[in-house]
């Protein structure tokens, strides 16, 4: 089951790694569209939490299906205004020892505000559960991501 989770982690979100979220997230129908897209591979207990040390307004926990993609469409949409352009591509997807999957990823952008090209390093931690997404934790600061996953840099 491991390998088959790595590989649902990957087709998750491979539709979104090596593109501009900015203009994905600044039109109401692309929005819709993407959660629409998402919907049948989440379970229908999903939860998304948000860890964004230095940047608390973006956070939160959000559980339920609605509720949480809801929260993860307004904090991506909330996010994204601070920027022109913003990229992430995927370095690694791991399963950890206690079934969840780890995605190492990195990000390259251009902010609004100074109009400074800015690279992060960061991790997602994925539980997924009969084949649909359970969980779905983001972490802005990838040291916070492999600590929450149980594992040093």
């Amino acid at each position: 089951m491991s390998q088959e989770n790595v590989q649902f982690v990957r087709g998750l979100v491979a539709g979104l790694m090596g593109t501009d979220l900015v203009p994905i997230f600044a039109h109401e129908a692309q929005k819709r569209a993407l959660a629409d897209a998402f919907e049948p591979m989440l379970h229908p207990e999903f939860e998304f939490s948000a860890s964004t040390r230095g940047m608390a307004a973006l956070g939160g926990e959000y559980r339920g299906r609605e509720v949480a993609v809801d929260g993860f469409m307004s904090t991506w949409s909330e996010a994204l205004t601070a920027w022109d352009t913003l990229v992430f591509e995927i370095e690694e997807v791991r399963e950890l020892p206690d079934g969840r999957n780890l995605l190492l990823n990195r990000s390259h952008g251009r902010s609004k505000a100074a109009g400074v090209e800015i690279e992060g390093e960061h991790g997602n931690i994925y539980t997924v559960r009969n084949g649909k997404l359970l969980r779905f934790e983001q972490y802005l600061d990838r040291r916070e991501a492999l600590e929450a996953a149980g594992l040093r840099e």
